[in-house]
């Protein structure tokens, strides 16, 4: 569906970072996909499979550490994360040609850590 693509065209690839936006992204959906856990350990997880394959080629597992991740998570939230999950859905509802009356997203709840921060 051009997910990497369309995250690397919403946040641009920081030269300076051995990762983008869309690495981490994929890596933490197909670590969920593998059985999630905490992302503390997704870095362990990255050794175990094939990086190169999975996400792109010359992806090193040790680039994805929890503070790459932090980093990345950072930026796509600054982004604008709820307009863009809006965006992605919008797009997988076209691509898959989806009836609107099978067709729910809620992106309200799309940063809850910030609402129970702001709670607090």
């Amino acid at each position: 569906m051009g997910l990497p693509q369309w995250i690397d065209h919403l946040i641009p690839i920081d030269s300076q970072c051995q990762t983008r936006v869309s690495n981490a992204v994929q890596a933490i959906l197909y670590h969920v996909f593998d059985g999630r856990q905490a992302l503390v350990h997704l870095e362990h997880w990255a050794q175990e499979v094939d990086c190169e394959t999975l996400i792109r080629s010359g992806l090193h597992p040790s680039w994805l550490n929890d503070d790459a991740l932090a980093r990345h998570l950072d930026r796509l939230y600054e982004a604008g994360i709820r307009k863009g999950i809006s965006a992605c859905l919008i797009q997988i509802y076209r691509k898959e040609s989806l009836s609107l009356r099978a067709f729910h997203a809620d992106t309200t709840a799309a940063c809850p850590v910030k609402r129970g921060i702001e709670a607090i």
